[in-house]
């Protein structure tokens, strides 16, 4: 990929930050590329809030919970 600004949607979430990484790339027939290395910048979408707790819920009256299938 040629490209200075390649996006990248990876499923396991990294921390915030600068990661370095080394990359050997690995042919059918088992030949192996010269290592690069790779720096990637993980920026956060959104601000990483605490959360909040959750306030308990009070029932004044007895309530029969009611399961139907889907």
């Amino acid at each position: 990929m040629a490209s200075r600004e390649p996006g990248l949607l990876v499923e396991n979430a990294l921390a915030p930050g600068k990661w370095r990484f080394q990359l050997v790339v690995v042919d059918n027939e088992k030949n192996e590329s010269e290592p690069v290395e790779l720096v990637v910048e993980v920026v956060a979408l959104r601000p990483i809030r605490p959360l909040r707790p959750v306030e308990p819920v009070v029932l004044t009256r007895p309530v029969t919970p009611v399961l139907r299938p889907r």
